[in-house]
């Protein structure tokens, strides 16, 4: 027998759930918690249960056309949950067709891939730079010319090197599109030719070598945080990255070893590189330790070895190179350009580059060579470690003699 609106809409909840059914498969399945329209199906032998909505909102009269579609998949040989999910995924992005959404789409499937620091940046540029120009363009209407002004307001910026990255991103976004079939073609193809020359690259700034025991007396009499002072000649000695510095922790240290083991996840590079569990290893020369036992006066009894003003939190970024600013090297040193720095003084005494590579954390260029090359050259960069410390101590007046040179 037919169910009738009346019957639906007296129908009350009792201890356990029933069913009113309508006679051609379709119930109004009555719980405490509502009144569900329901049809129990077989598909290809297994048993399945399709869902129209719920009574009120789902009156009788839907209910049955749902029902009537639902059936008429059926005799069709398709699956009416399974064109429903599909239906469901269609309406989703077509709503989510925007550049801004695709973008962010995109983004989530570069993701692993990239390293922390490489993502913020990319997301910087789109939320700063790309999203307010063409964010909430659909996609598949976004022009070339639209494309090009939200470039050309960059370059009015004088951000140089960034409107080749952004342009680079718009164009992989519009590729994405064009592949998942919300865009008709990639709006931002050729477009780099029209865009100002790329400015000369930026290398890192660092001092001339007669200028090293001015710099490090200077240094030495710095009136700031001891951390502040003690992180500018750790990061002069040991020339590691600003960011592995800043994030270090006493369970690195190895006194007995006298090695500085830099957890895989605080390194520079992809999260396959972060999740592979190798540490960078600074051998620690006689001067490091020293500076190391100095700090340890200071922040010994906490997690993090350079602790800032606010308990729990490091430095900042800009600390160190805000030291320098104040001693006067603001303009001709930069935190990152000690690395530079060691790297031009170690080539040009001879020490083996290898070594010199290995100790400044850079990939292997060679892929071969990446793969089978696992040697560490520990004790190569031990003897190189202890006589750039000693060269630097020598510039600053000290009475320790610098090894002789240990070329390759």
């Amino acid at each position: 027998m037919a169910l009738t609106d009346i019957q639906a809409k007296q129908a009350k909840p009792k201890e356990k759930p029933y069913k009113l059914t309508d006679g051609t498969g379709l119930y109004l399945e009555v719980k405490a918690a509502g009144k569900y329209w329901r049809w129990d199906y077989r598909y290809h032998g297994k048993r399945k249960t399709m869902a129209y909505g719920v009574y009120p909102s789902v009156s009788l009269t839907k209910a049955r056309i749902k029902h009537q579609e639902a059936k008429d998949l059926v005799a069709d040989g398709v699956d009416p949950m399974a064109a429903k999910k599909g239906k469901a995924l269609a309406d989703r992005l077509s709503k989510d067709t925007s550049f801004k959404a695709v973008a962010q789409e995109w983004r989530a499937s570069k993701m692993t891939g990239w390293s922390d620091v490489h993502a913020e940046r990319v997301d910087s540029l789109f939320t700063t730079h790309i999203d307010p120009e063409i964010g909430d363009k659909p996609i598949a209407e976004l022009t070339s010319m639209e494309i090009l002004d939200t470039i050309r307001k960059m370059e009015a910026k004088g951000l140089g090197e960034s409107c080749y990255k952004a342009l680079a991103h718009i164009g992989k976004v519009c590729l994405y599109a064009a592949v998942s079939g919300r865009a008709a073609s990639n709006a931002a193809a050729g477009l780099s030719e029209f865009l100002k020359p790329k400015p000369p690259a930026r290398h890192h700034r660092y001092m001339d070598v007669n200028e090293l025991g001015k710099f490090i007396n200077l240094i030495d009499s710095y009136g700031g945080l001891p951390q502040t002072r003690i992180a500018t000649k750790l990061i002069m000695l040991c020339f590691m990255r600003s960011n592995e510095l800043r994030q270090a922790s006493w369970g690195e240290i190895d006194w007995e070893a006298k090695v500085w083991r830099i957890p895989s996840a605080h390194r520079k590079g992809t999260k396959t590189l972060k999740a592979s569990g190798i540490p960078h290893i600074i051998p620690l020369s006689r001067q490091s330790l020293e500076l190391l036992r100095e700090l340890e006066q200071h922040t010994g009894g906490r997690p993090l070895m350079f602790e800032g003003l606010k308990r729990g939190f490091s430095i900042s970024e800009n600390t160190v190179n805000k030291a320098l600013a104040s001693i006067g090297y603001g303009d001709e040193q930069s935190t990152h350009g000690f690395r530079g720095l060691a790297s031009t003084i170690l080539n040009e005494n001879g020490f083996n580059q290898d070594a010199i590579e290995r100790q400044l954390s850079h990939k292997d260029g060679n892929q071969v060579r990446r793969a089978y090359d696992h040697s560490q050259r520990l004790a190569e960069r031990t003897t190189m470690m202890q006589w750039w410390a000693d060269y630097l101590y020598s510039k600053a007046g000290s009475n320790i003699v610098p090894l002789t040179t240990k070329r390759a």
